[in-house]
């Protein structure tokens, strides 16, 4: 519930542009048409098979986590 509040609340205040949401939980879609409503972007990021599907149609944009995987190990193994 405070995560909604924040978005919902920065959005109102106009303190951002894009809201990046890291949950896939279908609760989150009426807070996220209210956010578009103000005129902000949504974008979600989460694993494709635990995020609800009228999540990923709502947001502005959907991103799989399962694709960032491989990059974010490519990069820890440069670091070694």
């Amino acid at each position: 519930m405070a995560l909604v509040t924040d978005m919902l609340g920065m959005a109102f205040k106009n303190a951002y542009d894009v809201a990046v949401l890291v949950s896939g939980d279908e609760d989150f879609v009426g807070a996220v048409d209210e956010i578009k409503r103000l005129g902000k972007r949504v974008e979600v990021a989460a694993f494709e098979l635990a995020t609800s599907r009228e999540l990923k149609l709502i947001a502005d944009h959907f991103i799989p986590l399962e694709s960032l995987a491989s990059k974010i190990e490519l990069k820890i193994q440069a670091k070694s």
